[in-house]
């Protein structure tokens, strides 16, 4: 890659909910975001073998998204799970990720 211009900004919210269990058990954090970015000079050139590709990167998008975290405290464990829906004039996906932690 050569060249690559990027300044970006992002405003956004999350509301969010705990739960505890009533023996305290586990515990859960559920949340809803939403966000809108910017990126303002964005533009990439990447020269391979002899060819120069160049891609503006998309101006605004917007991101929705939700997800859950679940403590089980007693057991040693915890499990995430997030997932984003991007949307704008030249951007248009799906993200999730997920992950588990095991403590002993």
């Amino acid at each position: 890659m050569r060249d690559a211009d990027s300044l970006g900004g992002r405003i956004g919210a999350r509301l969010g909910q705990e739960l505890t269990s009533e023996a305290g058990a586990a515990r859960a954090n559920f949340h809803l975001e939403a966000s809108a970015n910017q990126e303002f000079p964005g533009e990439t050139e990447a020269k391979v073998s002899g060819l120069t590709l160049e891609q503006d990167l998309p101006e605004t998008t917007f991101e929705i998204g939700a997800g859950v975290d679940i403590a089980l405290p007693r057991d040693g464990g915890s499990f995430t799970v997030d997932a984003d829906y991007t949307l704008g004039d030249e951007a248009d996906g799906v993200s999730a990720t997920g992950g588990l932690r095991i403590s002993w």
